[in-house]
């Protein structure tokens, strides 16, 4: 493709191996109950994996700053 930006990633890091490190592998398979919260309500904790394969809790952000998670729903679909 003439042009195009290719971005360049680490190999430990594709998205092919997001699924086997167990990133996506729950997707959908818990119930996450009680449907939309409501602006200024505190989001319920969660639990998930880094790059690196470490578990992040947001329960370990609270009272430090801001966070803002960032997800991207139709990554690698097609869609």
């Amino acid at each position: 493709m003439r042009g195009a930006w290719v971005p360049r990633y680490r190999n430990d890091v594709s998205p092919s191996r997001w699924t086997s490190t167990g990133v996506f592998s729950n997707y959908g398979t818990q119930e996450m109950g009680g449907g939309m919260i409501a602006v200024g309500d505190a989001a319920p904790d969660f639990t998930l994996r880094s790059h690196r394969g470490d578990e992040i809790s947001l329960a370990g952000f609270r009272g430090d700053k801001w966070v803002v998670l960032h997800t991207f729903p139709l990554a690698f679909t097609g869609g």
